[in-house]
């Protein structure tokens, strides 16, 4: 019986042992895993910055090309009422002439957003 004893005594302590090395392994695994969700979302934070600030830059670009354009406009504007007073036409009935003041306004308002877009970036 004493052998007996013994015996399942130190299997006891053995399965004990094996026990806990389980519980530390499941540990580890599971602190594995939270590294790889961890991992994924900082690959996520990478890529938004990646992508806000492609459209950073876009939005300056675009920005760039209004300016010119809202120039370059305003300056025909200028220069078509100019001569159509000189004439005695009233360029407010030119359907071109509607048609680019539109234009015009639309880009500004496009504008504002880039604009705003930026200083918040």
């Amino acid at each position: 019986m004493n052998t007996l004893k013994t015996v399942y005594s130190k299997l006891f302590k053995e399965e004990t042992q094996l026990a806990s090395h389980e519980v530390e392994l499941g540990l580890l695994d599971e602190l594995n895993s939270l590294n790889n969700q961890g991992e994924a979302l900082r690959q996520g934070v990478n890529k938004f910055y990646s992508i806000n600030n492609q459209l950073i830059a876009y939005a300056k670009e675009e920005r760039s090309k209004f300016a010119k354009y809202l120039t370059a406009s305003e300056k025909l504007i200028q220069t078509s009422q100019n001569k159509a007073k000189e004439l005695g036409i009233d360029i407010n009935d030119s359907p071109a002439y509607k048609n680019a003041k539109s234009r015009i306004a639309e880009i500004n308002n496009v504008d504002k957003i880039y604009m705003d877009f930026l200083n918040k970036a």
